[in-house]
């Protein structure tokens, strides 16, 4: 009798665990996609920002043309690629620290762009 409740405290014990496990990856699979959905929308705000830079900055000083959001979104890239940091991928930041901090410095840019566009 002592060994049925027994097997039967085990077995509520690893319905418990099962659970747990579930409802850790269903917490790691939400992560995922809210690291996705940070870095999809800083690559589109940084697209956007320097758009906004260049038609306000760039054309009024040099006269050169003005930019669609696609050509923005391709030269951000470009210049993202010819300025990323090569070598060690780990550098202190958590998992979506470094999203946020990218899309801080894109607002910080832009907002002291916009100051600049008002001398222009």
């Amino acid at each position: 009798m002592d060994e049925l409740k027994d097997l039967e405290r085990e077995n509520e014990q690893l319905k418990k665990e099962t659970v747990d496990l579930a409802k850790e990856a269903a917490v790691k699979s939400w992560g995922c996609l809210w690291s996705l959905a940070l870095m999809v929308f800083s690559i589109a705000l940084g697209g956007f920002v320097a758009m906004k830079l260049w038609n306000g900055l760039i054309v009024p000083t040099f006269g050169l043309a003005t930019l669609s959001y696609w050509q923005a979104f391709g030269l951000d890239v470009f210049v993202s690629f010819l300025t990323a940091k090569i070598g060690n991928k780990n550098d202190g930041y958590e998992n979506n620290q470094k999203a946020y901090v990218s899309i801080i410095a894109t607002l910080l840019f832009w907002g002291i762009g916009s100051i600049a566009m008002m001398f222009i």
